[in-house]
C-alpha cells in the first residue's frame, strides 16, 4: 500500500490533523485493508473513514474494525 508507506513516514505531520480519510472505489481488497488498519493505529483525530465500493472482505472489514473500535472521536465508517 503507497499510501500506507508515505503515510507512516510522514505520520508526525498528518496524525493530528486527518480527520477525513476518503478512500473508495480504488480496488482495496482484504491485503490493502490490513495495510490500512495497521497505518490507522496511530491516533488521529478521524471522524470518518469511507472504504466505499472497494473489494474488502471479512477479513479485511475485521481489521478495520478491530482498529477503529478505539477511536474515541470516529462517527462513522462507509464500508459498502
Amino acid at each position: 500500500c503507497l499510501l500506507c508507506t508515505a503515510l507512516h513516514e510522514d505520520e508526525t505531520r498528518w496524525k493530528h490533523s486527518l480527520t477525513y480519510l476518503d478512500l473508495s472505489t480504488n480496488h482495496i481488497a482484504d491485503k490493502g485493508a490490513a495495510a490500512i488498519a495497521q497505518m490507522l493505529k496511530a491516533p488521529t483525530r478521524l471522524r470518518l473513514l469511507s472504504l466505499r465500493d472497494n473489494r474488502i472482505g471479512d477479513e479485511g472489514a475485521a481489521a478495520i474494525a478491530a482498529v477503529v473500535a478505539t477511536y474515541v472521536l470516529l462517527v462513522e465508517v462507509r464500508l459498502m
